[in-house]
């Protein structure tokens, strides 16, 4: 399958260094959205309104860098992890850099279609705003578990305060692991329910829409 590349910006850039799996994304996403879709490595930036990076397929080494170099357009980029592999710390490395939005590569492919149609459907002059959440560690809970625990509460006010830490502050601070950290913001992005919040930003605005930001 041909993914040459052209100078006009296309609607999406399926980005992986594995080829194959690069041009099978496109294929797909080409035919479930009737956009056009272009593939190839993210050293071979190509201009688009949504970037796709499967990070399942990148040196963990240089996808920091990969990682800024592609936020530092005007796409909006989407980074699909592996959730069983390291994905705190892709997660954490996404939040850095301002990714768009996260999905993990094992859930529905048909999530990811939707976040990439709503990718393209908005203005890109819009930021912070609210989507379904798709990933696999945002999803509603029952009512009756909605409120913030104590020590929810006590991340929350570390990660997004004024002076906001990172996680490994935070647990620092807490005397907890890092991975106990994450759990607990999985379990906060679960109570927000049907607010999107894949970057840092996003989760502050979905709490203080919430009345949950105290500090």
């Amino acid at each position: 399958m041909s993914t040459a590349r052209t100078t006009h910006e296309s609607a999406v850039w399926a980005a992986s260094s594995s080829r194959m799996a690069a041009s099978l994304m496109a294929e797909y996403l080409r035919a479930a959205l009737r956009r056009p879709v272009v593939a190839g490595p993210p050293v071979e930036p190509h201009p688009a309104r949504v970037t796709l990076l499967m990070a399942e397929h990148e040196d963990s080494r240089t996808l920091p860098r990969t990682l800024r170099a592609l936020s530092s357009g005007s796409s909006r980029v989407i980074l699909r992890y592996d959730g069983a592999e390291r994905s705190a710390d892709i997660l954490e490395t996404a939040d850095r850099f301002g990714v768009w939005a996260t999905v993990d590569a094992r859930d529905d492919v048909r999530g990811l279609v939707d976040l990439v149609r709503r990718g393209l459907t908005r203005s890109s002059a819009s930021s912070g705003f609210h989507t379904t959440a798709l990933a696999g560690w945002h999803h509603a809970t029952d009512p009756e578990a909605s409120a913030l625990t104590e020590r929810e509460k006590a991340v929350v006010r570390l990660l997004c305060g004024d002076t906001p830490l990172d996680t490994a502050a935070a647990a620092r601070r807490l005397g907890i692991s890092v991975n106990t950290v994450n759990v607990h913001l999985r379990n906060i992005r679960r109570k927000l329910r049907d607010r999107y919040t894949g970057n840092r930003q996003a989760l502050r605005d979905a709490l203080a829409d919430a009345g949950w930001l105290e500090c």
